[in-house]
């Protein structure tokens, strides 16, 4: 079995969220009420978009997870060997 490539995974489940987000809009502009608002978001939310493994699996093993990203943003501490160098750098001497 063939799965679709990453960026297909993605914009299937962007496209859905978008959906969701048209139905939400659709709702507040007819002046639904809060109850009618909440039972509608959660209803499409389930239904339509994936939930933790299925989520997950558009990942895929090439995508960070905040803690790598994190990680890979440290800002490394060189040691650069004039700035052992005190007060002034020494003549070289040749």
């Amino acid at each position: 079995m063939q799965y679709p490539k990453l960026e297909e995974r993605i914009k299937e489940i962007y496209d859905m969220m978008i959906e969701v987000g048209d139905l939400l809009s659709k709702a507040e502009n007819e002046n639904k009420n809060q109850e009618y608002f909440s039972r509608l978001f959660g209803k499409e939310t389930t239904s339509r978009i994936p939930h933790t493994e299925e989520l997950m699996s558009i990942a895929g093993p090439e995508i960070m997870t905040i803690r790598d990203y994190f990680e890979f943003r440290k800002i490394p501490d060189i040691l650069l060997e004039n700035e052992q160098c005190w007060p002034v750098e020494p003549d070289l001497i040749y």
